[in-house]
């Protein structure tokens, strides 16, 4: 089950509107893959200079430091992406109590 907050106009350029869904297309991917999850809670909001994309489930959970990025690099992919932005990823999960991806990205150019 999907649960939306959605802005219609985060008001960002092309390359970082199309990034910001690349994350959350990547995000919501592994949450269903991998997740075993219920439910899925995506929220895009504008804070002043950036977009924030918040992507939580409440699924299994993992250990962001045990995986490895030799064989699974969707996390690395959507790193890389964010920084190339010149944006902040973070990853909050744990065994058994859902994970949560933020990302924060700049509107137009490096975040403040």
């Amino acid at each position: 089950r999907m649960h939306l907050d959605l802005v219609e106009d985060v008001g960002a350029t092309p390359l970082v509107e199309l990034l910001t869904y690349q994350v959350a297309r990547e995000a919501v991917r592994n949450a269903t893959r991998h997740g075993n999850c219920r439910n899925i809670w995506l929220g895009l909001a504008r804070d002043s200079d950036a977009i924030r994309l918040v992507v939580a489930d409440d699924g299994d959970g993992f250990d962001p430091k045990a995986v490895d990025s030799r064989s699974h690099f969707g996390i690395q992919l959507m790193r890389e992406r964010v920084e190339l932005a010149g944006g902040i990823l973070q990853i909050d999960s744990s065994r058994f109590h859902g994970t949560r991806v933020v990302a924060r990205l700049p509107v137009d150019g490096q975040i403040e």
